[in-house]
């Protein structure tokens, strides 16, 4: 794609998935160019299943990735991934909220066999946020984004907005953030837990003194986290790096 628009001098790009482009050279001059027969080939589908920790099917999960629109919980275990070429590359991410199962599954065109994915119990990550002088800090925000480590390789990430400190806020391909963005605040101990967290994503905290879009709020910043189905990630003391 990128390739046939740069050719064209096109600087425009899409705004969602695009499966193939069509160079159209229409000219009045010659009659047959006003009419164009463009024949669209079966894409590839592939079909998968959800299990729960117990291997058995599960049912009412959100799926994410499989295609655009509102999220909606699955009426069975069964799902099916269609619009893909031989090229495509997806994240698929699942959510059983009432359960606290999730999990994140990558695929691509290519590839024909059935998928199976098994849904795991969710992570946490705690931790005590420090000032300088080494006291609890309460009230803190502490809110934390996962990431996905190749992002630009998956063609269906939604461009979630991004914006740090007074920055240029930015669109970047990230996980489905109105589904695994997490946000709470610091107990009078300076304590906080992060509960819900999908294993097999990355995450960062920004720990802040309000908004953390508004500049000179920022306290500590953590990137780079995973967690394990069903554990917590005890980050233990976070001091201050305010200066």
């Amino acid at each position: 794609m990128e390739k046939v628009l740069s050719q064209f001098g096109i600087k425009s790009r899409p705004v969602g998935p695009v499966n193939a482009l069509l160079p159209i050279n229409v000219d009045e001059a010659k009659p047959d160019s006003l009419n164009v027969t463009i024949t669209l080939d079966d894409a590839a589908q592939r079909k998968g299943s959800i299990v729960g920790p117990d291997g058995k099917p599960l049912s009412g999960v959100l799926a994410a990735g499989l295609k655009s629109g509102p999220l909606s919980p699955l009426a069975s275990s069964e799902f099916t991934v269609s619009g893909m070429n031989a090229g495509s590359h997806r994240l698929l991410l699942f959510m059983h909220e009432e359960k606290k199962l999730g999990a994140v599954h990558s695929i691509s065109g290519d590839g024909t066999e059935p998928i199976k994915v098994e849904l795991q119990p969710l992570g946490s990550i705690a931790g005590v946020v420090h000032t300088m002088e080494k006291k609890p800090w309460a009230g803190l925000t502490v809110t934390v984004l996962p990431w996905v480590p190749g992002a630009a390789r998956y063609d269906n990430l939604p461009h979630e907005v991004f914006r740090y400190q007074g920055g240029a806020m930015g669109l970047i391909s990230a996980p489905w953030w109105k589904l695994t963005k997490r946000v709470v605040k610091t107990d009078t101990d300076g304590r906080f837990r992060l509960d819900g967290l999908v294993p097999g994503l990355e995450y960062t905290i920004y720990i802040t003194d309000g908004d953390m879009t508004k500049q000179n709020t920022a306290v500590v910043l953590r990137a780079r986290i995973e967690v394990s189905p069903g554990r917590t990630r005890d980050l233990g003391i976070l001091e201050s790096e305010r200066k």
